[in-house]
């Protein structure tokens, strides 16, 4: 068999060689852009895996997600319910790579901030926000997310649920998480610390009245989250 082919492969190249060089372009074409498809396909899917598979071996020490509810003032002054407004969302990665550089992190450890995600406490909302909350629930649920950076409704909304851990718990500090003015009774300063003014927001493109920092209940980083609240009080 192995001598049939060989002859086979050369047959086909003494055909393509006397061919012209427009004609052989042709001709690969016409009799094996069926063979091509396939090899693309196979090294499509080769790749695919590949990648999967390399992503798989880095270990995610810190996942954040930055949630605006569609109520923010930010988002009515430009946007609309559902996506921020330009200039809103975190500028290109900047905080994921600020935290990776000043946190301890090994060779293939990573941090995740996700700052595409909304959420309202209201009825009727859209698919879009509909699947945002329940993809933020599920990390919840599943022990996958570890810290959630919000609006006050944001931070009330699952405060109220229990699935944020007690700020006096966890942070050494309860500097500028007053309730809400208006609000003495308030749980947002009981289950987030405030982040309103600090200069790490801009350039992190989180754009809210008073942003407030919170630790989900049941992160296994909890180490790490202090240390990104840490960051963003402290840089300059």
């Amino acid at each position: 068999m192995a001598g049939a082919f060989r002859r086979a492969a050369s047959r086909e190249m003494d055909k393509l060689k006397k061919m012209s060089a427009g004609d052989r372009i042709w001709y690969l074409w016409e009799y094996y852009k069926f063979h091509l498809f396939v090899c693309l396909a196979l090294l499509a899917v080769i790749g695919y895996a590949g990648s999967i598979l390399y992503r798989n071996s880095f270990d995610t020490v810190l996942t954040c997600y930055v949630v605006r509810s569609v109520e923010t003032e930010s988002m009515k002054s430009g946007g609309n319910a559902e996506h921020p407004a330009d200039g809103d969302t975190a500028a290109d990665g900047w905080l994921e790579r600020e935290l990776s550089a000043c946190l301890p992190l090994g060779e293939k450890e990573l941090v995740e901030v996700d700052d595409s995600l909304v959420m309202s406490a209201g009825e009727g909302v859209s698919d879009y926000v509909y699947a945002s909350m329940a993809r933020i629930s599920a990390a919840i649920s599943a022990g996958q997310l570890d810290v959630i950076i919000g609006d006050a409704e944001v931070i009330r909304y699952y405060g109220e649920m229990g699935a944020l851990e007690p700020a006096a718990s966890w942070a050494d500090t309860r500097q500028g998480t007053d309730a809400a003015p208006g609000s003495p009774e308030d749980t947002v300063p009981l289950s987030a610390l405030s982040l309103k003014d600090l200069p790490a927001l801009q350039p992190a493109g989180i754009s809210m009245d008073e942003p407030y920092f919170a630790l989900v209940k049941g992160s296994s980083h909890t180490g790490y989250a202090g240390k990104m609240y840490e960051f963003l009080r402290d840089f300059r």
